[in-house]
């Protein structure tokens, strides 16, 4: 439960920062660094877990180098067992260059193909809904989260998604009796219904396409395979 606890409070304070980032509410000031104290921090924290897993780091470095770039990292194996090598490149950056100071504003891509997609999100785990919500609007969805069924029954038409993502353990009803409400006036072609639920089963997948879901995933899920479905299910038509 700590552990959990913990990787939700880092996952929460991630999408805050991208939050503010998407508000144009960082400021970044790039100006040059000393490799060399970088690399030293770097080592200080990494060390006791090279010295618990007696691996080995050699770093080649020319002194007194400054950089201001994008790195660039290579990796290469000679197979299971056998170790890695990473090899890290940053190109120099040349003498002189004057400190930058600029507002960083990001923004969706305009090519990607969640934007402007409007997904409803229903599922009585505030902070699981809400997570999921955050982590696709940044790929560019119109995001409503709800936490029962009555209270998606009750926007739908109002909101009008193109897909509804549903938990199946919600409270007042479940979500395979949402999901039939919702196919009374909403066919397929109006509204794409994706399930989220611990049951990955064949019965259980029969047992959702009966209640008419179009698509079955199985708990946990990331957010790449609930893009890939939108995505899939917007190709669809």
């Amino acid at each position: 439960m700590e552990r959990q606890t913990a990787h939700l409070l880092r996952l929460v304070d991630d999408l805050l920062d991208l939050s503010r980032i998407t508000r144009g509410l960082v400021r970044l000031d790039v100006e040059r660094v000393a490799l060399a104290e970088v690399l030293d921090g770097a080592f200080e924290v990494v060390s006791p877990l090279i010295d618990r897993e007696r691996h080995t780091l050699h770093v080649d470095l020319e002194p007194d180098l400054v950089i201001e770039a994008d790195i660039t990292v290579e990796a290469f194996s000679d197979g299971p067992q056998r170790g890695a090598e990473l090899v890290i490149r940053l190109p120099a950056m040349a003498a002189g260059t004057a400190r930058i100071s600029r507002e960083i504003t990001a923004a969706t891509p305009r090519s990607h193909p969640g934007v402007g997609l409007g997904v409803l999100i229903v599922d009585d785990n505030e902070d699981a809904a809400i997570l999921l919500g955050e982590a696709l609007t940044q790929r560019g969805y119109t995001i409503r989260v709800v936490h029962d069924g009555p209270n998606a029954l009750a926007i739908i038409d109002e909101y009008a998604p193109h897909a509804a993502l549903l938990d199946i353990g919600l409270p007042v009803m479940d979500g395979y009796e949402v999901s039939r409400q919702l196919r009374l006036g909403h066919p397929p072609e109006r509204l794409r219904l994706i399930v989220i639920t611990g049951y990955g089963q064949p019965s259980d997948r029969e047992r959702s396409r009966n209640a008419g879901f179009d698509e079955h995933l199985v708990k946990p899920v990331s957010v790449i395979e609930v893009d890939a479905v939108l995505r899939k299910l917007r190709a669809d038509g």
